[in-house]
């Protein structure tokens, strides 16, 4: 009896090790550099680990380009410009920096809409081929229009027609951005209304911080990803509730003291500021203005108790961001 009790454990203890060998061997890191790809889709997920059952801690959009750093399955784990890291699960496809060079020297447009559609010819009666959101980069494959179309394509291939009024050339975009609190207030105030949802960085959904991170994205300015990351960034303005010297455009920041060391900061949230003590920012509600004015009908206590400090990013974007025009995966 004790014969087959040992058997039945060893035949056990060896097919626990040859799964866990199977599953570590299908784990593929690829050499820095060696692989590339560009998101062909509107948007694409990524989550902390390779299973869909994991954080979902980010999102893409059409057009970025990716550093591909591993494989496991069916799932690639990529780096995007910020420096951001993540898995995907979408089909990418693989190119070389040469590839992605010669990418970088086509003519591209930026979706400047919250959504369009994409259709299969020159007008809204015909088929539709795919949805694009705000932030969206497509390869323009004529710069003539076609009934005030434009012929596109994503980085797959795939294409149609895209109405001119939703969209702006890269050089058009380039020169009607204006880096001011207006046009901060202007592109923030689009998504209100949207609805929150975690990892998000598009008007499908946003959280807090893919909210500022997209509407600085609006400008050319890439932002890191989370909330605690921003908080690198920037002029440090305001530190003592003295919102007298904030600016539209203004970068807020909440949390609490960090246990271990009471001179620091845990940064859990941010937001945009406006003017009177208004912001803008994503929580369980959706996108919302609020107040830190108590005397104000959308009064935000919650936060007003838990804010820390504001950032400027404008006149100030080599503290910690990065330019779209300068960046080299996008521009060499």
């Amino acid at each position: 009896m004790k014969k087959w009790k040992i058997l039945i454990f060893l035949l056990y203890f060896c097919s626990v090790s040859l799964a866990q060998n199977s599953s570590d061997t299908s784990l593929i890191k690829y050499p820095d550099g060696q692989y590339w790809s560009i998101v062909s889709e509107s948007l694409v997920s990524m989550y902390r680990e390779p299973s869909h059952k994991s954080e979902l801690i980010s999102q893409s959009l059409s057009g970025t380009p990716m550093k591909v750093l591993a494989k496991d399955k069916n799932w690639f784990q990529v780096q995007t410009p910020e420096g951001y890291q993540g898995w995907v699960n979408a089909p990418l496809k693989f190119i070389s920096r040469k590839t992605l060079s010669s990418f970088n020297s086509k003519p591209r447009l930026i979706v400047t809409v919250n959504n369009a559609f994409i259709y299969k010819e020159p007008k809204t009666s015909a088929e539709i081929t795919s949805e694009v959101i705000m932030g969206n980069l497509l390869f323009l494959e004529n710069s003539k229009k076609q009934k005030n179309f434009y012929k596109v394509s994503f980085a797959d291939g795939r294409g149609g027609y895209i109405p001119a009024s939703t969209v702006k050339t890269w050089d058009e975009w380039r020169k009607s951005i204006q880096l001011t609190g207006n046009s901060i207030e202007a592109v923030g105030k689009k998504f209100v209304g949207l609805p929150y949802f975690w990892g998000g960085t598009s008007s499908r959904g946003l959280d807090c911080s893919g909210f500022t991170k997209t509407t600085y994205l609006m400008h050319g300015i890439i932002l890191p990803r989370d909330a605690k990351e921003q908080y690198q960034t920037g002029v440090a303005i305001d530190s003592t509730n003295n919102f007298s010297k904030l600016q539209k455009g203004d970068l807020l920041f909440f949390g609490r003291k960090n246990w271990q060391d009471t001179t620091q900061y845990n940064i859990v949230h941010t937001g945009i500021y406006l003017q009177d003590r208004q912001f803008i920012n994503a929580d369980s509600k959706g996108i919302t203005i609020s107040s830190l004015d108590p005397a104000d009908k959308n009064y935000d206590e919650h936060n007003r108790k838990r804010y820390v400090i504001a950032k400027r990013i404008i006149n100030s974007p080599e503290n910690g961001t990065l330019s779209i025009f300068d960046h080299t995966w996008y521009n060499q």
